[in-house]
């Protein structure tokens, strides 16, 4: 597991605590992200628009922000197609069952509770391409689960691991408290921390379990103040007059602090209409400004251009009070996470903790 190949979906865990200096639980959760394959399968078709960007057949391999995966990687002995739908979900089926095995393995009860199974099946986790680097394809193994996970997932087709991680909120386990969001602390500025990746990695990963219990509640509402806290001190300064990969860097800040709050209010059951949440939103500028000639002149920029646009909209209907839709939630967040010209800070803290997860766990 030492050479763990480079990160934009193939294979996405989200980073745990210890990541975050905290050594205290360890839960990845694993999704498998294949962009170009999805047409053939009947499932979102081999046309995708959003924000006015079509992209091609999904035959062809090709994306209008450039080759995102492509269809045909090249091995230690020629070409294989590693893309197609049958390696898909063995992907994904072994990532869930990694997921659930690292769940297990943290917890103090987890001989009662269900062990993990003797026996290890073997499933083809398909290396990620990023920024033309030649691809190798890997055979990884993942630990069987005997327990089963509390809420059974309909599918493991890639689609519906990215609605697991980057849309679906958790079920509420049985008797979990909850005790609300303390607007206290969220508008205190002496509690917002300059560095906020830690909260969002943390409240990303907790809202992509399919369980959550009091205590990871507890949690995820302790990291949503601290980013309540985090934009009311820093995220004030407007992204117009920055360069557009800046501004990208700050929209999808934002984007993915209003994402994670608003979910955790969801969770907790408390309305996000009026209130303090308008007087949150509206302290982040979230507007871009008009794109020349020049902002489209390379493969990079143009995705810059179309992903802070995104941004921008999705931004501005969190400021409103409701979530946007799921498909656009889904898109700018495989936008952000899954392509090689996504801002480097999420590429590559997701790759380092990846790599250092899966090397423990497999």
């Amino acid at each position: 597991m030492s050479n763990a190949g480079p990160l934009d979906g193939s294979s996405l865990v989200w980073p745990s605590d210890a990541a975050e200096g905290m050594a205290r639980e360890q839960r990845p959760v694993g999704v498998t992200a294949h962009v170009q394959q999805e047409g053939s399968s009947g499932g979102d078709g081999g046309q995708f628009s959003l924000y006015g960007l079509t992209s091609t057949s999904a035959q062809s391999g090709v994306h209008p922000f450039g080759r995102l995966e492509p269809p045909v990687v090249a091995g230690h002995h020629g070409e294989s197609s590693i893309r197609r739908n049958s390696a898909e979900e063995a992907a994904a089926l072994a990532l869930l069952q990694l997921s659930a095995a690292s769940r297990l393995r943290s917890s103090n009860t987890a001989a009662s509770a269900g062990s993990l199974g003797s026996s290890r099946p073997h499933a083809t986790l398909p290396e990620a391409w990023i920024e033309g680097e030649s691809v190798q394809q890997q055979q990884m193994e993942a630990p069987a689960v005997s327990a089963q996970p509390t809420r059974p997932y309909a599918s493991t087709s890639a689609g519906a691991l990215f609605e697991q991680a980057f849309y679906d909120l958790p079920c509420l386990e049985s008797h979990t408290i909850l005790r609300g969001l303390s607007k206290a602390r969220a508008f205190s500025v002496l509690h917002g921390a300059y560095t906020v990746m830690p909260f969002l990695w943390r409240a990303q990963r907790l809202l992509s379990l399919p369980t959550i219990s009091s205590q990871e509640l507890e949690r995820l509402t302790d990291a949503a103040e601290h980013l309540v806290s985090h934009c009311i001190r820093y995220e004030r300064r407007s992204v117009y007059t920055g360069t557009t990969s800046r501004a990208v860097l700050k929209l999808a800040q934002r984007f993915l602090i209003l994402d994670a709050v608003f979910c955790t209010l969801q969770l907790l059951g408390e309305s996000v209409v009026g209130g303090w949440w308008k007087e949150f939103a509206s302290v982040m500028p979230h507007e871009v400004p008009p794109f020349g000639a020049p902002s489209f002149a390379t493969e990079q920029r143009r995705f810059n251009a179309a992903l802070a646009l995104g941004l921008s909209e999705a931004i501005g209907c969190f400021k409103k009070g409701v979530r946007p839709p799921k498909d656009q939630v889904i898109w700018l967040k495989r936008m952000l996470f899954c392509s090689p010209f996504a801002p480097k800070p999420f590429r590559l803290y997701l790759l380092e903790s990846a790599r250092e997860v899966l090397e423990r766990l497999c």
